[in-house]
């Protein structure tokens, strides 16, 4: 957080205050008024709805402004835009460090910002062309507050001032302001509060990853070997989400991390590349304590699939791209990425295929009250700023396409996938699991699940975790022997393919699997759950 952002967060709610006390000031000041001089309350009535008429007109009734607009055409802009965007929306902030797309990100930014150039042309995006018809209704209740005024001080010459007067036709403008200001700030208060919990955060934990000095080097340019013993709680929480955590992965192995939900299965992938560091402990790879090396060295050796990406403001091509930053992608690189990544299908029945923006940013402000007349140019730009929504599945097949093309850079030498087929369908997991796992001859993998099958069985180690606690770890046959947590999940998930069929005759794992139709050729119904 920025140190501008708390102390104004702190101004906030010192404005709050001063507001509604003089709110309480002035609504105190009228009633004062109303008891001394009783006849006055039509001649209050009359300088309220001054108001009254003044804010719905200028906000709500449509007839009473005309119809204004403000739009960019500008290709430069737009991706200026864009990339601030990204830059400062923290929905992006874990991508940017995983994928190491900052400098892309900045130098995209800049580059664009210069292409628009220097020239000033005001702050369009507050303007606003307002017909004058509320105010000829606000100038008539004023007159005719005043020519009652007028006539009570010729029938009651002693009962009203002038004090009075000025004050009742003041007041109500104030209190007009006042509650506007207090209404503003009741909306933000909801945030303010979050920015003050965002103090209490940053001092209690480091925000910032401090660097380390020595290069990674893989050794011989293969996967790497890696360990820790650690324990780790989140900032700002008390509670450990990782405890007495304690192991090692060798080079070039399969390793499966399974568990309930929150057991702790995720919070160990975000280790793995410094999104966080331990709160105890210490992460080994190659034998050196992780926190010595140069952070872009090891998060450019590494790759993280997680169960939700974001789709960034751009291109499809471009989000796929970022996968490998400031490197130049060919048409082969997206063929690659795009067929192991499942996702070739869905973007090639779009419109624009690899230049379609799913979602677009949106530079329209002001009021359509013409949108049946929009110039072709408007019309154009309002098009192009629709969002075009996917299904989760296809997300999720953008998300594996981008991770495929990072694994093209030759850099990557550790893999963590975290749960990157929650919404995929049983043949569309297998798949995406099977290249997945194609890559184990170059690299060491991790893969996150809560399901058993294809993937335990085949794993070279599963890490059974429960309450943030390793409590199991060995291979599918061993765990199974063993009969204890692995053994309870494996079998209640078993169940669902050892039952009765219809005709009463009991069916086994292995023959559902050859009597489902939606199952892949030699791949079992179990190895998708």
């Amino acid at each position: 957080m920025e140190p501008s952002t708390a102390f104004g967060a702190f101004v906030d709610i010192f404005d709050l205050y001063e507001s509604t006390f003089q709110l309480l000031s002035e609504l105190g000041y009228i009633l004062h008024v109303l008891r001394k001089f009783p006849l006055d309350p039509f001649f209050l009535a009359m300088s309220i709805m001054q108001n009254v008429i003044h804010y719905y007109s200028h906000r709500y009734i449509s007839p009473f402004r005309r119809g204004y607009v403000i739009f960019s055409a500008n290709k430069a802009y737009r991706r200026m835009l864009a990339f601030f965007n990204v830059a400062y929306d923290k929905d992006y902030e874990t991508d940017i460090k995983s994928d190491g797309s900052g400098k892309y990100i900045l130098d995209e930014f800049v580059k664009n910002r210069e292409a628009i150039g220097d020239d000033f042309t005001g702050d369009v995006f507050n303007r606003q062309i307002l017909d004058d018809s509320h105010s000829s209704r606000k100038r008539l209740l004023y007159i005719a507050s005043s020519i009652y005024y007028a006539a009570m001080i010729i029938v009651f010459p002693t009962r009203l001032t002038l004090d009075a007067y000025t004050m009742l036709q003041q007041v109500p403008d104030s209190i007009r302001e006042t509650i506007s200001l207090i209404s503003g700030r009741i909306r933000s208060i909801t945030g303010t509060f979050e920015e003050i919990k965002e103090i209490y955060v940053d001092c209690d934990s480091e925000r910032g990853t401090d660097d380390g000095y020595v290069p990674y080097l893989p050794i011989d340019d293969g996967p790497n070997r890696s360990g820790m013993k650690i324990e780790f709680r989140y900032p700002g929480t008390k509670k450990n989400a990782l405890s007495n955590l304690s192991f090692t992965i060798n080079p070039g192995q399969l390793v499966a991390i399974v568990g309930v939900n929150g057991s702790g299965k995720s919070s160990i992938t975000n280790l793995f590349n410094r999104l966080y560091d331990p709160t105890e402990g210490e992460i080994f790879v190659d034998d050196i304590p992780i926190r010595s090396y140069k952070v872009d060295d090891i998060r450019s050796s590494m790759a993280i699939l997680r169960q939700n990406h974001f789709i960034y403001p751009l291109t499809l091509r471009e989000n796929i791209a970022i996968g490998m930053p400031g490197k130049e992608v060919t048409e082969h690189d997206f063929d690659v990425a795009l067929e192991k990544g499942g996702a070739k299908d869905f973007i090639e029945k779009l419109p624009k295929k690899l230049d379609e923006e799913l979602i677009p940013v949106e530079t329209i402000r002001g009021s359509l009250a013409f949108k049946n007349t929009l110039s072709e140019e408007l019309a154009s730009v309002f098009e192009s700023e629709q969002s075009r929504g996917i299904s989760g599945g296809e997300s999720q097949r953008l998300a594996a396409s981008r991770t495929f093309m990072r694994l093209q850079s030759g850099l990557v030498r550790f893999l963590a996938a975290d749960e990157p087929s929650s919404a995929l369908d049983p043949e569309g997991e297998f798949e995406l699991f099977s290249r997945l796992m194609e890559q184990r001859r170059e690299m060491t993998i991790v893969l996150v699940t809560h399901r058993f099958g294809h993937i335990t069985k085949h794993a070279d180690l599963i890490l059974c975790m429960k309450d943030g606690v390793l409590i199991e770890a060995g291979t599918h046959d061993e765990l199974l022997s063993k009969g204890e947590e692995y053994y309870r999940l494996h079998n209640v998930q078993a169940q669902a393919f050892n039952k009765v069929d219809t005709y009463g005759n009991h069916v086994d794992e292995d023959s559902a699997s050859e009597k489902s139709s939606d199952t892949p050729k030699g791949h079992r119904a179990s190895d998708d759950q």
